[in-house]
């Protein structure tokens, strides 16, 4: 798994208004344990849109990172992101290889 820099206030910023602005084609998910107020997982869904299966879309799931803490006894991060894809007519999706953080 990459590490993350350290990243202002304002290039988050910034960075979320550009994904914000993609609108329905963008979709970013945490997953949160609120037993313990902490994230447990996070992903991306993207939303490609083809010329073949009727002008539909293909998601592809993205960056997903689970913490092996949480993951044990949890649902997957790809099946909860995979569920997002059929609630906005995704014809499939694409799962990276999972990874998971420590």
């Amino acid at each position: 798994m990459e590490s993350n820099t350290t990243i202002s206030d304002n290039e988050f910023q910034k960075q979320f208004e550009e994904l914000q602005s993609y609108g329905d084609d963008h979709i970013m998910c945490v997953i949160e344990d609120v037993h313990l107020s902490k994230n447990a997982a996070t992903g991306s869904v993207f939303m490609e849109k083809k010329f073949i299966r009727n002008c539909g879309k293909i998601g592809h799931i993205e960056d997903v990172v689970c913490f092996c803490n949480w993951r044990k006894g949890n649902p997957k991060p790809p099946k909860t992101l995979g569920a997002l894809t059929s609630d906005i007519s995704v014809h499939s999706s694409l799962r990276p290889p999972s990874s998971t953080a420590t």
